[in-house]
């Protein structure tokens, strides 16, 4: 067994939660995938509803925003990553 040996321990991290989550379907390109944001929808609200996460703790970055600051570029998410 992989996990033999090893205990497990909660975290005793104190600082404040945040999550960043990225969803990117690659509209209109080869490869084109389905879901993507709508799981970054429902992980927003399992986060929100069952950890307590506010809005305001999460950075959302989805390739269906006409807002350039909530794609998910390199840099917005580069960026995100150090908020």
């Amino acid at each position: 067994m992989a996990t033999e040996g090893y205990g497990f321990q909660y975290s005793t991290c104190t600082g404040k939660r945040k999550a960043l989550l990225i969803g990117i379907n690659y509209f209109n390109q080869d490869g084109e995938l389905r879901g993507c944001i709508n799981d970054v929808k429902n992980i927003s609200a399992f986060l929100t509803e069952r950890y307590g996460y506010k809005k305001e703790d999460m950075v959302i970055l989805t390739d269906d925003q006409t807002n350039p600051v909530g794609q998910p570029t390199k840099d917005n998410i580069l960026r995100a990553m150090h908020w």
